[in-house]
């Protein structure tokens, strides 16, 4: 148990405590293979950090590193001294204690385990507030990778070198969202810049691991690339805060200026690989690894944060880092689920104006309660997009079914960041509030109820989606099937639910599917779904387009009572209802609750509604208000 006691500070004065390392001995620093052994023994471990904690106010000239890392297993921790008190800490904070450890002098840093009493919620709350300060006026801040492991000294060195000969050819100017269009496979804007990618990719050599001629060696560099930090939702902040950072792993260290300039040089050259293999697919054992492993976007993310010119809104950057995408790791995590948004709140422009402030005297369902209702306070429908009923029990219990899950996100809305707005409300205006504390009351009307419901869709094949309309075919046939639609109309309709009436184009963007892609895409559906493969050049060319279909696999195609034809949730059952609530994009699907109310369950596209066709006849709308628990 650790003895040690905090003494306060001055929330007034932008009190932060700093840790002043001593320098290192052969009494405090014991050799490896000897801590090893008393670990194995469980004899209780040797204490090798010795430490000071000085109080500082960041309104002074101070001088000191922060440090970047993750905490670990909570479970498995060591002893450090601290002003002449035991203070146990995470394994691997007090490895990178270690690795700054100098010699022949002291070093001052800040590491928030130690720094911030983490069992004083209020010292805790406020302090928070101080990080973004904090990374910025530090001198340094050292990324902590963790120790050498998995030839990890091997990637180093091997980005080390790489970067720096990016820098000396001017790549590093890429960035993580210019990338994306490279990776999709759009070239460069510039003609100078294609060919200098071109002339340096052709200097990536593929091969062996340890061959001393790989620029890049595959599995060293994935794992570097893979360990938990990257992973980690808070280092977003203080890479984004920093003035100058620089990434240790062991007793390597590369500075961040040329870790980007590696990064990119290695997702160029995994786009060009991909692009050549699509002509040419004869590859080597080493470029068929590459190729098939997908990138993982993360480092790149973090290094587009220190590079950060102008900040985004809250929702969207929770949006992007939260949503669990099953076909490439875009995931972060944070240890504290509160922390899904307080650990944002520095890097977006619309926190003072939502209101939110660090609080850990709130539990996180009041965190996430008190997020939506800062949306629906002003009359903002856009959070209840992601309130996803996945039917997952680890969905937090207590939480009301209208408040989104940020831990554990499955499923992106139909209508994502970039996509057109639909307008289903007609442009009326929300009219909602929080009646009491967990329960909503909001406006709108009823458009039906669910009568069948098909099959889950399944992912990236066009052929599965060609066998879920012959299995829809016998649902749409029965009892008055789509009577809402001519005989005339029902591809139409049937193409554009599939694909939530988006269609992505070359810009990496997307648009309302227009009539040509609509009837290019039947053509396919058709021609698969009838064994042949003769379809016009038109829907050739449009074929790779499709790509959207895949974002809605698990998603079920449903018909209503009236002969509405959508696209829903996997949790749809029949009986639910669907509405359009006033001042909201799209309709929603609720359940009728036994105790009273509702439970909504997921946002959905229904053909036909979506710009406001209902609210044409005001007079033939009728209002009214649902309570949603």
């Amino acid at each position: 148990m650790s003895t040690f006691q905090y003494k306060p500070l001055s929330a007034e004065n932008r009190e932060i405590r700093l840790i002043k390392i001593q320098p290192g001995s052969d009494n405090a620093s014991p050799a490896l293979w000897h801590q090893k052994v008393l670990d194995f023994l469980n004899i209780n471990p040797v204490v090798r950090v010795y430490c000071t904690l000085i109080h500082v106010s960041l309104n002074d000239d101070i001088d000191f590193i922060s440090l970047s890392y993750t905490w670990g297993d909570a479970r498995k921790t060591k002893p450090v001294e601290i002003d002449s008190e035991l203070f146990h800490v995470g394994e691997n904070l007090e490895a990178a204690l270690l690795n700054l450890q100098q010699g022949d002098r002291s070093v001052i840093i800040w590491a928030d385990a130690i720094c911030i009493n983490q069992a004083d919620d209020f010292e805790k709350s406020w302090q928070v507030q101080l990080m973004w300060d904090i990374y910025h006026k530090s001198k340094k801040v050292i990324v902590w990778l963790g120790q050498a492991s998995d030839d990890s000294d091997l990637a180093m060195d091997k980005l080390n070198t790489a970067g720096k000969i990016v820098i000396r050819s001017g790549l590093q100017h890429l960035r993580f969202r210019g990338l994306q269009n490279v990776l999709a496979g759009i070239p460069s804007s510039d003609r100078k810049t294609r060919a200098m990618e071109k002339e340096l990719v052709g200097k990536v050599e593929v091969g062996p691991e340890h061959d001393a001629d790989t620029t890049f060696p595959f599995y060293s560099i994935r794992s570097l690339l893979g360990r938990p930090y990257w992973s980690r939702t808070w280092v977003l902040q203080e890479i984004a805060a920093a003035r100058h950072v620089e990434f240790a792993c062991g007793n390597r260290s590369i500075p961040i200026e040329v870790l980007n300039a590696a990064l990119n040089l290695r997702a160029v050259h995994y786009t060009y690989l991909l692009r050549r293999l699509r002509k040419d697919p004869t590859a080597t054992k080493w470029e068929s690894l590459i190729a098939s492993t997908p990138l993982d976007y993360r480092p790149y993310k973090n290094i587009e944060f220190w590079q950060m010119t102008e900040k985004q809104n809250l929702l969207s950057l929770m949006a992007e880092l939260c949503l669990a995408n099953t076909t490439e790791p875009h995931w972060y995590y944070a240890t504290d689920h509160r922390d899904r948004i307080f650990a944002l709140l520095s890097l977006v422009a619309d926190a003072d104006e939502l209101g939110i402030r660090p609080d850990y005297s709130k539990s996180c369902i009041d965190v996430y309660t008190d997020f939506a209702k800062a949306f629906l306070n002003r009359k903002d429908l856009s959070i209840l997009r992601f309130a996803v009923d996945t039917g997952s029990r680890d969905r937090i219990a207590g939480l009301p079914s209208w408040v989104a899950d940020w831990t554990h996100l499955r499923r992106s809305p139909l209508r994502q960041e970039k996509m057109p707005h639909f307008s289903s409300c007609g442009g009326t205006e929300a009219r909602c509030e929080v009646g009491n504390e967990y329960t909503l009351r909001i406006e709108g009307i009823r458009v039906d109820v669910i009568r069948d419901i098909g099959g889950p869709l399944k992912r990236n094949t066009v052929e599965s989606i060609a066998d879920l309309i012959r299995q829809f075919g016998v649902l749409a046939g029965s009892r008055g099937g789509l009577a809402r639609y001519s005989d005339n109309q029902i591809q139409d309709a049937i193409v554009r639910t599939l694909i939530a009436d988006m269609e992505s184009i070359p810009s990496a963007t997307w648009r309302r599917a227009t009539s040509e892609y609509v009837e290019a895409a039947g053509e396919i559906i058709q021609a698969v779904g009838n064994g042949t493969q003769n379809i016009s050049k038109r829907a050739t060319r449009l074929q790779h387009r499709m790509c959207y279909l895949s974002y809605h696999a698990g998603r079920r195609l449903f018909i209503t009572e009236k002969g509405y034809l959508g696209l829903g949730s996997p949790s749809l059952q029949g009986g639910d209802l669907v509405v359009i609530f006033s001042g909201g994009e799209m309709p929603f699907a609720m359940r009728k609750r036994h105790a009273g109310g509702f439970h909504l369950i997921e946002e959905c596209y229904v053909h036909g509604i979506m710009d406001g066709q209902l609210f044409e006849e005001p007079e033939k709308t009728k209002t009214e208000i649902f309570e949603i628990e």
